[in-house]
């Protein structure tokens, strides 16, 4: 993922994709799929990967063809390469609002309020109009991340003072936290998590053993690296 924008910090960004968009590419081809759920996102998944794995050329038919649906709509709604902020396999987050064109096409799915990039441009943190947090290119992500994510994208942007004071207080809620559940790393099973250590690093632990490791052993500066300094110093560096 390559986020096309000088910008680290972009307000009202449009995202659209095909809605179903394999199933929708293989109906119209009228290929036999009375055996996939429509409304089961997870078998819809799953049996359409397996479809493709068995069958090289219909994958690449398929492919290319969302391909195609994509250029089109990005040519008939005339984005520039200033107006798509990133273009992914099956849709595209733009700085338009366009209009949908053809029968399988791009339809708009949700309005970022606030959108915020890392330095590199390949990670982004965004809030929605229903104020649905999305995360995505950050490595080993969790969900309990989001209330940390949802701090910084609900700062008031328009004082720079508020930014640096809203920066301050997130920081040091981050680094005084007792909610210790903020720094369990889901592993393998519904019981297994990961957990950053001060002099030992990332170990694998059972959740029950969370009550006796001390806010003290928790390697917080780790965490912040990894997960929210790539969003703070876009701040900084946007604002400063």
């Amino acid at each position: 993922m390559k986020i096309n924008s000088n910008e680290h910090v972009m307000f009202d960004l449009f995202h659209y994709d095909i809605e179903k968009c394999a199933f929708s590419v293989l109906k119209k081809m009228n290929i036999n799929i009375n055996n996939i759920s429509e409304d089961d996102r997870k078998e819809r998944l799953i049996k359409i990967g397996l479809m493709m794995k068995e069958n090289e050329n219909l994958k690449k038919i398929v492919r290319n063809t969302i391909t195609n649906i994509i250029n089109n709509f990005i040519k008939e709604n005339n984005l520039t390469e200033d107006d798509i902020i990133l273009k992914e396999f099956d849709g595209v987050i733009s700085r338009k609002l366009t209009t949908e064109i053809g029968e399988i096409t791009p339809v708009l799915r949700k309005i970022y309020k606030v959108f915020i990039t890392d330095i590199d441009k390949k990670m982004y943190i965004a809030i929605d109009e229903k104020r649905i947090i999305y995360a995505k290119g950050i490595p080993n992500l969790y969900d309990e991340m989001n209330q940390i994510y949802k701090m910084i994208l609900d700062i008031n942007f328009m004082s720079k003072k508020q930014i640096f004071s809203e920066l301050e207080k997130i920081k040091n809620y981050f680094f005084t936290t007792s909610n210790k559940d903020l720094f369990l790393i889901p592993g393998k099973g519904s019981s297994k998590f990961y957990i950053f250590l001060k002099g030992f690093g990332k170990i694998e632990i059972e959740k029950d053993v969370k009550k006796y490791i001390s806010n003290e052993e928790l390697d917080r500066k780790e965490y912040f690296s990894r997960y929210i300094s790539p969003f703070t110093k876009s701040l900084l560096i946007e604002f400063l």
